[in-house]
């Protein structure tokens, strides 16, 4: 079985280029890819949503110092002979916590974009067009959720939609 490799691609509103998007960032910034291969972190605002790129399209949207450049963050470093007389003491990173996306909808739907990279304590919020607010941790998703996650909607194209809200999610209404 061979592995389908797909990347995200984000459209510059002016430019109408693509950029290879690598991930969201604080203050509403993306980290992606130029056309001239180099790596930057950008407002969000100025680009399309994220949208998935198959292999066989990549020379469609993509240059080739794009494709080089993801090569490149993709190669596996080569691994580094430990020392197994002392030990390292390991700095632990923090975890995030708080709000780390908000989105208005009209209903409840799950964007795979807003909601991948946050950290499993982030939560995210989804503002109803009828007012209804939900929020929820993204661990509490992946639990919650977790057949959304396996649909092909969500998983291929990115969003996962609900005309009624489902009895599981109730217990994610805030008040308003």
């Amino acid at each position: 079985m061979t592995k389908e490799l797909r990347l995200l691609g984000a459209k510059n509103i002016a430019t109408q280029k693509y950029f290879v998007f690598l991930e969201h960032c604080e203050r509403n910034q993306m980290k992606l890819i130029n056309p001239l291969g180099k790596v930057l972190t950008v407002p969000a605002h100025i680009f399309e949503k994220p949208e998935s790129i198959h292999t066989t399209d990549f020379s469609n949207y993509f240059t080739k110092e794009q494709l080089d450049a993801v090569e490149k963050t993709l190669k596996p470093t080569s691994a580094r002979k430990v020392s197994t007389t002392r030990k390292k003491k390991v700095k632990k990173l923090g975890v995030k916590t708080g709000l780390g996306a908000t989105w208005n909808a009209p209903n409840l739907i799950f964007y795979k974009f807003h909601i991948e990279p946050l950290d499993p304590k982030q939560s995210f919020r989804i503002n109803l067009e009828s007012g209804k607010v939900f929020e929820m941790l993204k661990e509490e998703f992946n639990n919650v959720f977790s057949d959304i996650i396996l649909s092909v909607e969500y998983s291929r194209e990115g969003a996962f939609s609900f005309d009624k809200i489902p009895d599981r999610a109730i217990k994610y209404l805030k008040d308003s």
